[in-house]
């Protein structure tokens, strides 16, 4: 009987060594899902702050491209009418001269909106190559956090210590034999009871 029951008792050190080791690698995956939780956020948040910078640029420079599209727009209309074809310009040398600014006025415009517009594609290829960047990194993450936990799930099934049927038994039948008043004793033999006297003379 005692033999048993020291058994029973390592078996149960057995399975609280288990569910300790199970507790230390629980809180260890969850330390690696905070810490790739913490990872994700602070790349999200980078992302969308690339994200507002550069929608502030694109819309800045669509402004800037409206605003230089209405100045050139305003400057195309000459303010000095051109000379007639049959007179050269050369017999009016203050209309040539306002026409070579115009037109030199004309030409800058023309290039520093040919510049904001090539600047704006630019910045549109940029925000969207960042808003791919930051789908990529955010599956990335999704999917090490899924297999983090996965691999916690499969740890845990496979660390499970099965029911021990002959355990059980034992278990149950240890408070019985508590139950006696003074367990280990051999039974007392019945002692055969002698007849009286009076009984034999008679």
């Amino acid at each position: 009987m005692s033999h048993d029951v020291t058994q029973w008792l390592n078996e149960i050190r057995a399975l609280q060594e288990r569910i300790s080791c199970l507790d230390q690698e629980r809180a260890k995956a969850a330390q690696q899902a905070s810490r790739w939780y913490q990872a994700y956020q602070t790349e999200a948040k980078q992302r969308r702050a690339d994200v507002k910078r550069l929608q502030h640029q694109m819309n800045s420079l669509v402004a800037e491209n409206q605003r230089l599209k209405q100045r050139s727009a305003s400057d195309s209309s000459p303010i000095i009418p051109p000379p007639p074809p049959t007179v050269p310009s050369q017999g009016n040398p203050i209309v040539g001269a306002a026409d070579a600014h115009q037109q030199d006025s004309l030409k800058a415009l023309q290039q520093q909106l040919i510049e904001a517009i090539a600047k704006c594609d630019r910045l549109a290829q940029t925000l969207r190559q960042e808003q791919r960047d930051h789908a990529q990194t955010r599956q990335a993450l999704m999917e090490a956090l899924s297999d983090t936990i996965e691999q916690l799930e499969r740890e845990r099934a496979h660390q499970t210590p099965p029911t021990n049927t002959r355990d059980t038994g034992q278990a149950a039948r240890l408070p019985a034999a508590a139950k006696s008043p003074r367990p280990g004793l051999p039974p007392q033999p019945l002692v055969p009871t002698q007849p009286s006297s009076g009984s034999g003379n008679v």
